[in-house]
């Protein structure tokens, strides 16, 4: 399931950072820059859009646009996706 958010509630911002903290860990660089940490951490603009991907219960995948910057970031779970129960493909 993939929910759309204004602003993330700390569990939720929680979540994220750790997401981004395992892909760091396994690629050796962050898959964010460091302007949309501070944006999770300490709010961004009003016209910023989170997208969260839940599987079973955990966040799976992350999204942030900033519209502000015409910009999006976006990230999965290494151990999701290499479970085979994900497919990440851009709609046509």
């Amino acid at each position: 399931m993939i929910t759309r958010h204004q602003h993330l509630e700390p569990e939720l911002q929680s979540e994220v950072l750790k997401l981004i903290a395992s892909a760091t860990d396994k690629d050796g660089v962050p898959p964010v820059a460091e302007h949309v940490l501070l944006h999770l951490r300490h709010g961004g603009d009003k016209s910023d859009i989170h997208l969260l991907a839940r599987k079973d219960n955990q966040v799976a995948g992350y999204a942030h646009l900033d519209n502000s910057a015409s910009m999006c970031k976006a990230i999965g779970s290494c151990d999701i996706a290499r479970s085979g129960q994900v497919t990440m493909r851009p709609e046509s």
